[in-house]
């Protein structure tokens, strides 16, 4: 791969600040097959009003509908925050073995979802993987700290 998780990340993390001007939660994901995007997609619980738009599965559905297959296991998924445990099966589903993450949820104080880690979640399903967290995490946690003021100030 000549192309670093740092660039492909830093395209998620601006497909995340376009969510978050949407006026959606500010999250992005994207699929990458060598050094080329084959997917991306964008939370859209709130414009969508439907709270399984997550980024992740909209990257997903990008990916499959543009490669006109369901199996992604050459794939790297890129999402700034740790993916959610619906997003997490659907990343297995895919066939998706290696995730490269900004944000664990330990690391924002997130507690709605207990002890959940990808590697739990993993150990639950029997799924391995290659996980890569900490990449461009300090410039995702400043959007992220961006909208949580915004959203506590309603």
């Amino acid at each position: 791969m000549s192309q670093t998780h740092e660039y492909f990340m830093a395209q998620a993390i601006a497909l995340s600040r376009e969510a978050y001007n949407r006026g959606d939660w500010p999250v992005a994901s994207i699929i990458v097959i060598g050094d080329e995007v084959v997917g991306s997609g964008q939370n859209r619980q709130v414009t969508r009003t439907d709270i399984t738009w997550h980024a992740e599965t909209d990257a997903i559905r990008d990916a499959t509908t543009r490669l006109d297959k369901t199996d992604l296991s050459s794939a790297t998924i890129y999402a700034p925050m740790e993916p959610c445990p619906m997003c997490a099966w659907a990343i297995r589903a895919a066939g998706i073995r290696r995730m490269v993450v900004g944000v664990r949820h330990a690391r924002t104080g997130r507690t709605d979802l207990g002890a959940y880690t990808l590697e739990s979640f993993g150990g639950l399903v029997h799924w391995q993987f290659e996980l890569i967290s900490g990449v461009l995490e300090e410039e995702y946690l400043a959007l992220r700290l961006e909208w949580n003021k915004q959203a506590k100030a309603y």
